[in-house]
């Protein structure tokens, strides 16, 4: 079984305050690009179970 590991490094730095902005925005898109539409189906089924 091969292992992957994905790492990133963010530079925190006060001349930019919009760069933790961009950085949550690509990290929501990578996100994003990862979920599935069939994972849609999970959540289909929590909205649908009744709670007690």
């Amino acid at each position: 079984m091969e292992s992957r590991l994905n790492a990133a490094i963010q530079y925190v730095s006060n001349e930019a305050p919009n760069d933790d902005l961009a950085w949550r925005v690509a990290g929501r898109r990578q996100f994003e690009a990862a979920y599935a539409p069939e994972d849609s189906v999970y959540e289909q089924l929590i909205a649908e179970t009744p709670s007690r």
